[in-house]
């Protein structure tokens, strides 16, 4: 097994400047600000209180020119739209660290900050250990894509693709907005490596890259810290969605019950799920990662695993019109028998404006043969940010039929109409199941 290059101890000593030499009573050295309190042997301070590991520095760029700049205490930087300024300070108990507040427009395709390790860094010893990330996000403009959260090796012809990646959607930080200051908690096995390139753990020089790549962010970033063991710190975000400290990487899934409608990215056999808006009317069919739909009035676009296959899928509804969500069945079905059923969706919202009614219904096959159940989009505000929840709707709350309505002959089991103001969220899925069966938590859409 390859010695690491420093010990979990070492890097303590490394860390807390002065604390591991030894003493000399007639010439004192200042160490200077100091990355915050002595770490112990088990974490590693990467970045805190405005300075970097030994050997290490604090740098911003953006895909612009994809030019690196240091950052140190004192200086700011602004290029294009980026921006880096001292921001008002983490309170750690005892002091006020400092902290940087980055700015981005999201008009450049990658606008990140990194902690970059001159000569590269053996990180074996960490290799079931996790990043924690001292973060407040004041704004996270949510377009439905993805940012990441890299290490990489520098040692090749083509560094950007020897990395260790961590991609998430801009939404798990919109959720933060405003929250104030936020522990982000990563294990290390959540990351996946380039496919073309060769991440080292054992030569890293990116020891975080931290990549803004969707929508307008300013965040305040304070501490970079690598756990040696995976245990999630009570309170903190886990970007990983594993709620059991130990076990990083298993996703906090609701459970659906009854008759699966969609869920893990399929429609059930006969079922298509599918999507548009006013005033093109559209009903563009989702079934793989290509499948998008990007109008002034909605952006829906796939979420992905690390092979690839859709889990889920973003929509953003920038209307207080009609854009909808719905599962279609070319077969008509009989719902006569399933008057006591609940509708049953599994989402997760990310922001929500607005008070008006929003509508969820069963439909035959005309918009205007339907059996609605309105609901206010306030409901989808209270539950921002909250994380996945199943919400429920009773076939008993669905009245006011329209005349032609048939409901032996439903062609849209469900159709989910944000009408009532702006919505983000994620869809999982969607199940009918009887009122026994209906998860305790579960958010009701008829009161």
């Amino acid at each position: 097994m390859k010695t690491a290059k420093y010990s979990a101890l070492s890097l303590a000593c490394v860390l807390a400047l002065s604390a591991c030499n030894s003493s000399n009573d007639d010439d004192p050295v200042d160490p200077g600000p100091g990355p915050g309190p002595d770490p112990s042997p088990e974490t590693a301070t990467l970045y805190s209180n405005g300075q970097a590991i030994s050997g290490a520095s604090l740098q911003i760029g953006s895909s612009e020119d994809y030019g690196m700049s240091n950052l140190e205490v004192g200086s700011s930087f602004s290029d294009g739209g980026l921006s880096a300024e001292q921001g008002g300070g983490f309170d750690n108990g005892e002091e006020t660290e400092h902290s940087w507040m980055v700015s981005t427009t999201g008009a450049q395709d990658e606008a990140y900050l990194v902690v970059q390790h001159a000569s590269g860094m053996d990180l074996n010893e960490y290799a079931d250990g996790a990043l924690r990330i001292q973060l407040k996000v004041d704004l996270a403009i949510d377009d439905g894509g993805e940012s990441l959260i890299a290490m990489q090796t520098d040692g090749g012809a083509s560094p950007w693709l020897d990395r260790n990646n961590f991609f998430f959607p801009q939404s798990a930080l919109t959720a933060l907005e405003g929250e104030g200051w936020q522990t982000l908690y990563l294990p290390l096995s959540c990351f996946e490596a380039d496919e073309a390139g060769a991440f080292d753990l054992s030569k890293v020089n990116q020891l975080l890259r931290l990549d803004m790549r969707d929508g307008a962010t300013d965040y305040e970033l304070a501490g970079v810290y690598l756990d040696m063991q995976a245990s999630l710190p009570e309170g903190a975000v886990n970007l990983c969605d594993s709620d059991e400290p130990g076990e990083p990487g298993e996703p906090d899934e609701p459970s659906l019950p009854g008759d699966i409608l969609y869920a893990d990215g399929a429609a059930a056999t006969g079922l298509e799920l599918k999507a548009g808006s006013e005033p093109s009317w559209n009903e563009d069919a989702l079934v793989n990662a290509g499948s998008t739909i990007n109008n002034s009035n909605m952006t829906v676009s796939a979420n992905t695993d690390a092979d690839g296959n859709v889990v889920s899928w973003s929509v953003n509804s920038t209307t207080t019109e009609q854009s909808y969500l719905f599962i279609y069945s070319d077969t008509p079905l009989d719902m006569s028998t399933s008057s006591d059923s609940v509708i049953l969706l599994d989402m997760e919202i990310a922001a929500a404006s607005g008070s008006d009614s929003n509508l969820l219904a069963l439909q035959t096959d005309e918009w205007n043969s339907r059996k609605p159940l309105y609901f206010s989009n306030d409901l989808f505000a209270t539950q921002a940010g909250q994380g996945r929840k199943v919400f429920a709707a009773p076939l008993s709350c669905f009245n006011d039929a329209d005349a032609d309505f048939d409901i032996s002959s439903v062609k849209r089991p469900v159709h989910l109409d944000t009408r009532g103001g702006t919505a983000q969220y994620t869809f999982h899925g969607a199940s009918i199941a009887a009122a026994a069966e209906v998860p305790s938590d579960a958010i009701a859409l008829c009161n």
